[in-house]
């Protein structure tokens, strides 16, 4: 994780307010932007300090100072989290806007069509099936069935050569469901 992420560290103005991170657990380079909303909403940190004294109560011992961070792989502390954004600038007309970051923009949208020629991105599709090799001794694609969400009679088989990623976008229902709530 790492490697895919551009971590925009805390500013004064919101270490101040109680944000705390730890460099080592964060990545610098990369495509991805994490980061903590400028201005910080400071009506939560009344609700994060309500919320970290109860939990002194509940859990005794348990971290609530320090250099705290959420993404460190120690879950025993309570820290605020950062945010998959470019924050806002602290001055000027921009004050506030924050920019949603997220891999598809960063992977996807971001590099010409030709950079990426193993990848496409089908809308309105449904992945059905995935088809697999008979007689092998351990599972293997074959390729994938899928369908035109307006037109689900009508199926397509691509065929697969290394490995398939299963990967879940946006639902979108409309009308009835498939099925009733008695089933």
């Amino acid at each position: 994780m790492k490697k895919s992420e551009r971590f925009h560290p805390p500013s004064e103005a919101q270490e101040a307010l109680g944000v705390t991170y730890q460099p080592s657990a964060h990545g610098f380079l990369g495509p991805v932007n994490a980061g903590f909303p400028n201005p910080y909403p400071c009506p939560l940190c009344s609700l994060w300090t309500t919320l970290i004294d109860a939990a002194a109560v509940v859990f005794p011992g348990i971290r609530t100072t320090g250099n705290l961070d959420q993404c460190n792989g120690d879950p025993r502390g309570v820290a605020r989290c950062s945010y998959s954004i470019i924050p806002g600038p602290s001055e000027g007309p921009k004050v506030g806007q924050n920019i949603r970051s997220s891999s598809v923009k960063s992977y996807v949208y971001s590099l010409e069509s030709s950079a990426r020629p193993n990848l496409q991105i089908l809308l309105q599709h449904r992945a059905i099936k995935i088809a697999w090799k008979e007689d092998q001794a351990t599972p293997t694609p074959k390729g994938i069935i899928f369908e035109l969400e307006s037109s689900p009679s009508q199926s397509f088989f691509v065929p697969v050569t290394e490995e398939v990623i299963i990967s879940l976008g946006a639902l979108s229902v409309s009308g009835t469901l498939p099925y009733s709530s008695a089933e």
